[in-house]
């Protein structure tokens, strides 16, 4: 079945039930190097991310489930599983860096899910989460790398182009282990107007870009950075396969200090207040040095689960440069 018909079968409606349809909006800045720039706002989804789609399709829709899930999770993941696991009336075991976010962890703790914190990175807690799985029948989920996960995602895009018919010349979209990257190239590619994918990678976990120029999957040996949500040290083998087919891809890789200026700009126009992932697609979209005054772009804001110290962190590091944000070739003030 074809995506862009799959979101309007009854196959479906189960999942319509409990996942929002989130806003797109115009960025609000007047200043943009794009004809019109969109944001297509996942922090308004139940869980704040926009991993809740995968999750809601992958337990509610997808293959069938024990009466244990477990995952490994920087926060968002997790959150969405527990909740996808709490509606089936099942159990969650989410693993988690001891370093996820205190808001991320509460909020997975309080969908009834038990949260057990690895010490280490993401793969640490992977290697946990898959260990706990063999050794008690658990049926592990991963985050990316699933075929359900990324099929649930795609409604991201369905929703976009509903919501915005005329369509878009480029969308921008983070990538962490790569599952919303796989669930655009996925739904974009049969189109008939092509259009251009850019993958927003933090240039300290530039995990997808070094194994696409290497023609294998690559891990990293660390990553280190701000945005927990873009610190996988190797991508998922289906994303990746996905990845390596597209035919309109780009990977773009943007520092630490833009995307804080991003979390800013979000905030500072559109209200919207996102987490260092969430903001890496306007970062990239600011910073793309072929955007054009021809073209009309949308960013995929995709979650907005920060803690108040790290959001407050973010503006304040800009407000002591004198409330000033500056890209290259682009000045957010006169």
């Amino acid at each position: 079945m074809q995506l862009i018909r799959l979101w309007e079968t009854g196959r479906t409606s189960s999942f319509y039930q409990h996942v929002l349809q989130t806003p797109l909006c115009q960025y609000n800045d007047v200043q943009t190097p794009w004809k019109e720039l969109w944001l297509k706002d996942e922090t308004r989804q139940i869980t704040r991310a926009f991993k809740f789609r995968g999750n809601c399709y992958r337990v509610l829709c997808g293959l069938s489930t024990g009466q244990v899930v477990t995952a490994a999770s920087t926060g968002s993941h997790g959150l969405g599983l527990s909740i996808a696991a709490r509606i089936r009336g099942i159990q969650a075991r989410i693993f988690v860096p001891a370093k996820t976010a205190h808001v991320k962890i509460a909020a997975i703790e309080a969908n009834g899910a038990t949260v057990v914190k690895v010490d280490g990175d993401y793969e640490q807690a992977r290697l946990t989460s898959v260990s706990f799985a063999e050794e008690t029948g658990a049926t592990y989920i991963s985050g990316f790398d699933d075929h359900d996960i990324i099929t649930g995602n795609t409604s991201l895009f369905s929703e976009i182009e509903n919501q915005h018919s005329e369509g878009f010349d480029v969308v921008f979209v983070p990538i962490g282990g790569g599952g919303l990257l796989a669930a655009c190239l996925q739904y974009f590619q049969n189109q008939e107007k092509r259009v251009k994918i850019i993958g927003v990678e933090l240039d300290s976990a530039p995990a997808m870009s070094l194994s696409l120029a290497q023609g294998r999957r690559v891990i990293l040996e660390q990553v280190v950075g701000r945005a927990e949500g873009l610190l996988v040290r190797q991508v998922g083998a289906i994303p990746f396969q996905i990845a390596q087919q597209a035919r309109d891809l780009e990977i773009f890789l943007v520092p630490d200090a833009q995307i804080d200026q991003a979390i800013r700009l979000l905030w500072q126009y559109n209200g919207i207040r996102a987490e260092g992932a969430g903001a890496a697609a306007l970062a990239a979209a600011l910073l793309y040095p072929q955007a054009s005054q021809n073209q009309k772009a949308v960013a995929v804001v995709s979650g907005g689960n920060i803690d108040e110290a790290a959001f407050q962190e973010a503006l304040g590091s800009l407000e002591r440069s004198g409330g000033d944000v500056f890209l290259p070739g682009y000045s957010a003030r006169e």
